[in-house]
């Protein structure tokens, strides 16, 4: 009986081990791609699935309003898409009589507490990117009082400003950030609103001042 050449065994044994590696890496590729495509239209089909898993309407109607109306499950930057909603409700607040404005927006903060405190929950995450509830009803308190901040360049700016702060979070956004449950998610936009607000008012006032008498 002739023997097989040592010299070929080990070559086809070095065949057979590179290609194991080959096709671990290229499961462990699939597998990763597959995972990550299942978390992105997991996340965008967020309320439809929890209303086919349990029928809980009201769950269903909290996590719509938490996301924005389903605006927080854009793939790109949730937060500013999200926001978008803010500007035709700070628009329309800004034709009403200042107490109305504050009265409407701290009614709307108040409700947003409980809606982002349960939906953080559902989530398991303190602020998930999901959430822009907070960031929409936060957005009027930039311009709050502020009559001229109606027209469409002053109100696009204000949007600008608050979502830097939001983005950003100096202190004392970062601080407010820190307070724990639905508080602490809406009261960071509200800080990051009130700066805007500062910043707002100091640019329409400048502009006031330029403008020929």
């Amino acid at each position: 009986m002739m023997r097989r050449p040592a010299a070929n065994v080990e070559g086809w044994r070095r065949v057979l081990v590179d290609s194991a590696i080959d096709l671990r890496r290229a499961a462990g590729y699939l597998g990763r791609c597959s995972a990550d495509t299942g978390r992105r239209r997991g996340a965008r089909r967020l309320p439809r699935a929890i209303h086919r898993a349990g029928g809980k309407d009201m769950e269903y109607a909290l996590m719509w309003l938490a996301t924005g109306l389903g605006t927080g499950l854009s793939p790109w930057a949730s937060g500013t898409v999200g926001s978008l909603l803010g500007l035709p409700l700070a628009w329309w607040l800004l034709g009403r009589p200042r107490r109305l404005q504050l009265a409407v927006v701290a009614a709307l903060l108040l409700a947003a507490v409980p809606v982002c405190h349960l939906a953080a929950e559902e989530l398991g995450l303190k602020d998930d990117g999901r959430i822009v509830l907070d960031e929409i009803v936060a957005f009027p308190v930039a311009v709050l009082g502020q009559s001229a901040a109606r027209h469409p360049a002053a109100l696009a700016g204000a949007f600008v400003v608050y979502r830097v702060f939001d983005a950003t979070k100096p202190p004392p956004v970062s601080y407010a950030e820190a307070v724990p449950g639905g508080v602490g998610i809406v009261l960071d936009d509200s800080v990051a609103a009130a700066l805007s607000w500062l910043v707002v008012a100091g640019g329409l006032m400048l502009c006031r001042r330029r403008r020929p008498a």
